[in-house]
């Protein structure tokens, strides 16, 4: 799929194609599936039993024509069927999604994976929507890694880089995946995490550390700390009656 045409980059899918793409996707699922059903030794998880679920939890429609460029079978998102997958997570079953899409009438959809995260994270309400790149993160034209993008300065570096050729350290994917980080921002995702998936350990240290490992995007900056002053009293005290009520917090007797 790598000589495919690319058209506003977003990759043609011709029927030839599709049988390739759904046995990769089927070999990769199994590929995650195996690694979740194993255990190691003198590990706590060694006799647990994880359950995993698939399904046709998308329904797609096609792209249609871009450019003049009928798009064939890449697809994208109709529908997402919340309710199952939300009926999934509750009874603590770990949902395995493919970038594949179904129509009603049964034809199969190509689908960026990038966007399929980020819509199903959207879905479901998902606190946060983890990316794994090649690199640590996104980086700038240096060579050198963002640790945090807010949307705004987000939005700044697709506007620059909308062809990714211009960006000599952010791949067709990572232009990809940054589009898709901004969407699921704008639909209510507190933070998206950016981080390298050759480095072992790299969700553990990005998510249980301060310092991070790859590039973390939100809607504000985390860094925007500022002393308060008295026009900060009101919510102040807005977040702190609520503890006070619940014991939490002993009220303050002046």
């Amino acid at each position: 799929t790598n000589n495919s045409k690319l058209i506003r980059n977003i990759r043609v899918t011709k029927k030839e194609m599709l049988s390739e793409i759904i046995e990769v996707n089927g070999a990769i699922k199994t590929s995650i599936e195996a690694t979740l059903s194993s255990g190691i030794n003198e590990s706590p998880l060694l006799n647990s039993y994880i359950k995993i679920s698939s399904g046709n939890f998308i329904t797609a429609r096609p792209f249609g024509v871009i450019d003049g460029v009928d798009m064939e079978f890449t697809g994208q998102i109709r529908k997402v069927d919340t309710n199952s997958i939300l009926n999934k997570l509750e009874n603590n079953e770990i949902v395995i999604i493919s970038p594949l899409g179904y129509s009603p009438v049964g034809d199969v959809f190509n689908l960026s994976y990038e966007q399929t995260a980020a819509h199903v994270a959207q879905a479901i309400k998902a606190d946060k929507l983890i990316y794994y790149l090649n690199a640590n993160g996104i980086l700038n034209i240096r060579g050198e890694l963002i640790p945090e993008l807010t949307t705004s300065k987000a939005k700044q570096i697709i506007d620059k880089i909308e062809d990714p050729g211009s960006a000599p350290y952010i791949s067709y994917n990572d232009f990809n995946i940054l589009k898709s980080s901004l969407y699921a921002i704008k639909n209510k995702i507190e933070k998206v995490h950016l981080i390298n998936r050759n480095i072992d350990g790299s969700i553990i240290e990005e998510i249980f550390t301060d310092r991070g490992s790859g590039t973390v995007l939100t809607e504000y900056s985390l860094q925007n700390i500022r002393p308060a002053n008295i026009k900060d009293s009101n919510q102040i005290i807005n977040i702190l009656e609520p503890l006070e009520k619940q014991g939490v917090l002993i009220k303050r007797i002046n």
